[in-house]
């Protein structure tokens, strides 16, 4: 057997001046020197051992080898070629199939099919004709061109009307689920109420909202306007309105903006509202009014109106009314607003009545406290100016004890059983009432204070100023006409003036009596026969 040891390498001549190449020793690397024991160690596993057998025979036994690692025995570079298109033809179908699954789920949920059923569905829920028109569903998001719904004569909300409606849609909604997804809702909307004619009435079924077709968790109009009845006196306009289910607690309604339209009074714009329909009733938690934009002089001014409102047919409802900081002469209406203005500090008992189905609030009521309160185009402030010339009666404003009672009603607006001071000097109290048409009715009490009766002689003599209450004399006057041309008895009662055309007697009244002077039929005086 040869040595596995390397030949010894000749010395060279360029071997350093140590002498260590010419010692006579050979010279190794550690590389070769691994390499020659790993050899001979590989040389006598292949030749084995000489071993006796149990029957006395010799045999070898060879030592195997083991595998270093797990790694399978390497496949042929074609085969692993072959394995890899393979991979690749099976990825490709599997990508193709879902394309083609996809598309096709995408064409059916846009497909005139799908949305008919989507019209049918939401028709047997909310028992309305609807109307979906150029619907297209994509991943995460709708849009719509219209959404139409019309219950007809036969409900209180007789149709709704959506237009450019978008919003986003979850993937699990094409997987057969409920079509639903985080909100949807319409830029422009329109809501018609009105009157029920014949039988029916009810504003939604009796039905869960996981009965409903659509799923969202919010649905919103950025612009709707409401209109109750088509030659509508009570209106909203451009509100923005949401709508979320709540649970047990039925559906919520948010207003953030918006303006309220009654008949006879400015546009009031919405600061906020919040809703809740339970069952048939609409609870408002509250609906708050502030101040047109252009009439900010006052800061926190406004109106609140809480309560709820029976969705049943001619059922009447009351709700709170809190007002606060607010302008008297919007209060008060386009009417009364021409001749009393001011500033309502706060309010009291206030009562808003309504009936289901009707266009106008049956009743407000409220009790005020006022202040800084000025009358505008009574003919006594004229009277009063020119009797007192010295006194600056040109403009008179009450400032203290400022309290009365407003009511609205369909047939006009009431301020009574009202009283105002201007400095102990001037002491006014009474009732006025407009109708919805101008018409005036009332009667006042003006109390003078005597020392001001005797700075002028010539009022000393006058019989109607000789009526003595507490150090003031006394003035029971009526108020006629109409609100852009006022009358009142000033002048006749206290003898500045001998007689005024038309002026009726100087009678108690009540303020239900200057109602009923307005609201009931005026008969004419029948001929006499002599």
């Amino acid at each position: 057997m040869s040595s596995t040891i390397p030949p010894r390498r000749d010395p060279s001549p360029h071997d350093g001046p140590t002498g260590d190449a010419g010692d006579g020793k050979e010279q190794y690397s550690l590389d070769e020197m691994m390499k020659a024991l790993r050899d001979k160690e590989r040389e006598k596993e292949a030749q084995g051992e000489m071993v006796t057998r149990a029957d006395g025979t010799l045999v070898r036994k060879v030592k195997r080898r083991k595998r270093r690692t797990d790694q399978p025995a390497s496949a042929s570079p074609e085969k692993a070629k072959k394995s890899i298109i393979a991979k690749i033809l099976i990825a490709a179908s599997l990508c193709l199939l879902l394309v083609l699954a996809a598309i096709s789920v995408l064409l059916y949920y846009n497909s005139k099919s799908y949305r008919e059923k989507a019209e049918q569905a939401t028709s047997e829920w909310i028992g309305a004709q609807t109307n979906f028109n150029g619907l297209k569903l994509w991943p995460s998001s709708v849009k719509m061109n219209e959404a139409s719904f019309s219950w007809g004569e036969n409900s209180f909300v007789r149709s709704l009307q959506l237009k450019r409606l978008q919003g986003h849609v979850s993937l699990v909604s094409f997987l057969g689920a409920r079509m639903g997804g985080v909100e949807v809702g319409g830029a422009l909307g329109e809501v018609l109420l009105g009157m029920p004619v014949g039988r029916g009435g009810e504003v939604v079924q009796a039905l869960e909202e996981d009965e409903f077709p659509f799923s969202f968790d919010r649905y919103y109009c950025d612009a709707l306007n409401v209109v109750f009845g088509q030659d509508s006196s009570l209106a909203l306009r451009d509100a923005s309105v949401s709508l979320r289910y709540m649970g047990q607690q039925g559906f919520r309604i948010g207003i953030d903006e918006g303006t309220l339209l009654l008949r006879g009074w400015e546009p009031l714009p919405i600061a906020n509202a919040i809703m809740r329909v339970e069952a048939n009733e609409l609870l408002i938690q509250p609906l708050t009014l502030e101040l047109p934009i252009d009439n900010l002089q006052t800061l926190n001014a406004s109106i609140k109106i809480q309560g709820g409102i029976s969705l049943e047919e001619g059922e009447s409802s009351e709700m709170d009314v809190e007002v606060s900081n607010f302008p008297a002469s919007k209060l008060f209406g386009i009417q009364l607003g021409q001749l009393f203005d001011g500033e309502i500090k706060s309010s009291n008992e206030g009562k808003l009545v309504y009936k289901m189905g009707e266009d106008f609030p049956a009743e407000l009521s409220l009790g005020f406290r006022g202040y800084q309160f000025e009358l505008k185009k009574f003919p006594f402030l004229k009277a009063l100016q020119e009797v007192f010339p010295n006194e600056g009666y040109d403009r008179i404003f009450f400032d203290t004890e400022i309290e009365g009672a407003l009511k609205i009603r369909p047939e006009g607006v009431a301020l009574e059983t009202f009283k105002m001071s201007q400095k102990d000097i001037l002491r006014l109290s009474g009732s006025v009432v407009a109708s919805a048409q101008g018409e005036l009715v009332g009667k006042m009490t003006l109390l003078i204070n005597r020392g001001l009766i005797n700075s002028e002689p010539r009022l000393k003599s006058l019989p109607g100023l000789s009526e003595i209450e507490k150090g003031y004399s006394r003035v029971d006057f009526e108020i006629g006409g109409t609100v852009a041309e006022p009358e009142d008895s000033f002048r006749i009662v206290t003898g500045l003036e001998a007689t005024l055309p038309g002026q009726r007697p100087i009678i108690e009244e009540t303020s239900e009596d200057l109602w009923d002077q307005l609201t009931k039929p005026k008969v004419k005086d029948s001929p006499t026969s002599e």
